[in-house]
């Protein structure tokens, strides 16, 4: 009776005040993580540590980190814009020359828009830097196989493999 509706009432109010604040605030996260950087085109530098005013990584200073312009590069080019893509991958290797994984995406999006000579080039780099890197080993398993490099390929792929995923 009474008492039925009136629990039913409550439970209806708990999931107004509190469920549904909480889906909408994960989507907001969500949208901040993975649409915010990105839209039109444009970057938006900001710090994912310290909440959406500053997205970068960079502990308060200006420059994005390279680790942030990297996830980005790679965020870019999934969604097919190339040029953006090139342009933080080239930040991110610029702002620390010694960084297999700069180094790797960059290769990686060049090789994506089939200018090779200067991708496989910085994906020999890579693994210079970083022999440990499978990131660095795949993107010269891509060269090489672009190149039918066909023996080099495997032996770049396998050793991709032996170091695990990254």
């Amino acid at each position: 009776g009474v008492w039925t509706g009136l629990a039913i009432a409550v439970v209806a109010v708990l999931i107004a005040a509190v469920v549904i604040p909480l889906v909408a605030y994960a989507a907001y996260r969500v949208y901040l993580q993975n649409v915010a950087p990105v839209e039109n085109g444009n970057v938006a530098y900001g710090n994912s540590n310290a909440g959406p005013s500053n997205r970068n990584g960079s502990n308060g200073d200006s420059k994005p980190s390279v680790e942030y312009l990297v996830s980005l590069a790679r965020d870019l080019r999934d969604r097919e814009d190339y040029e953006q893509a090139e342009e933080r991958a080239r930040e991110a290797f610029s702002t620390d020359p010694s960084s297999a994984a700069a180094a790797a995406a960059l290769a990686d999006i060049l090789l994506d828009q089939s200018k090779n000579s200067e991708g496989g080039r910085i994906a020999e780099h890579a693994v210079e830097l970083d022999r440990r890197s499978p990131a660095a080993h795949r993107v010269v398993a891509t060269y090489a196989l672009s190149e039918r490099q066909f023996g080099k390929a495997v032996e770049s792929a396998k050793k991709a493999l032996e170091l695990g995923p990254g």
